[in-house]
């Protein structure tokens, strides 16, 4: 049976406006669908920083983990050189592990020779990069031992020596100040006749006039005081003037 186009045409324009309608509808409602199924199945991006800011725990626990691991390894394989030198069977530079000790380095430069002294040495001790480690004989630390015990011995000496000569400058000033001398100056009011006579052209009698002097006037005042003495003018005043003091 033909179909008969215009009649069908006819008849749908009498339902346009509910055909367009229907098809409008369909059209939301899968485009409706469509991102529904989108938003389900694509999941959402999240930047990095939303982890260190929500659990910071376990970024501080990642980076110490990481550092730890690092310090171990470093501290595994690293090296140090270290110089030793005197008794021992091959003295030179060699490459020692970082955590080594002096007997490391003895053992690596093949031992101690026999005429070593350990005493000296102590192996528990660690070494750094750039060491110097020196072995020496027995001979050589009784060598400088001996030196020591010289200097030591030289040291006392001086200062024996010191000390004596203190002792007597102090002895010769108690003494001066017992006959009357100050500073090399003969003092008129306190020396005795011993040293007033070891003055110029002042001898025994001039001396025991300056000293009945002091008893009968008392001390002199001033140096000029001197001239009042018997038998002292002028010119015995003029030798004496820079050689006295009255205090």
């Amino acid at each position: 049976m033909p179909v008969d186009f215009q009649k069908l045409v006819r008849q749908l324009s009498r339902f346009k406006g509910q055909v367009l309608f229907f098809i409008g509808a369909i059209c939301i409602l899968a485009l409706a669908v469509r991102m529904l199924i989108n938003g389900i199945s694509e999941p959402k991006l999240v930047p990095s920083s939303f982890f260190d800011q929500t659990n910071p725990a376990s970024s501080w626990v990642a980076s110490e983990t990481e550092e730890t691991v690092s310090e171990e390894v470093s501290s595994q394989w690293s090296t140090i050189y270290v110089d030793i030198k005197g008794a021992v069977e091959r003295p030179g530079v060699y490459e020692l592990p970082s955590d080594s000790r002096v007997k490391d380095a003895i053992q690596a430069a093949g031992g101690l020779l026999s005429e070593a002294d350990e005493s000296q040495l102590n192996l528990a001790q660690r070494l750094s990069d750039q060491a110097v480690l020196l072995v020496l004989t027995k001979e050589q630390v009784a060598d400088r031992l001996q030196q020591k015990e010289s200097t030591n011995s030289t040291k006392q000496a001086d200062e024996g020596m010191s000390s004596l000569a203190v002792g007597l400058n102090q002895q010769v000033e108690t003494q001066e100040e017992e006959l009357g001398v100050q500073g090399g100056l003969v003092n008129i009011n306190t020396a005795d006749s011993s040293a007033l006579q070891t003055l110029p052209g002042i001898g025994e009698k001039k001396a025991q006039a300056i000293i009945d002097y002091r008893q009968s006037q008392g001390s002199f005042k001033q140096k000029e005081d001197l001239k009042e003495v018997k038998g002292i003018g002028d010119k015995t005043y003029k030798e004496l003037e820079g050689l006295i003091c009255v205090n």
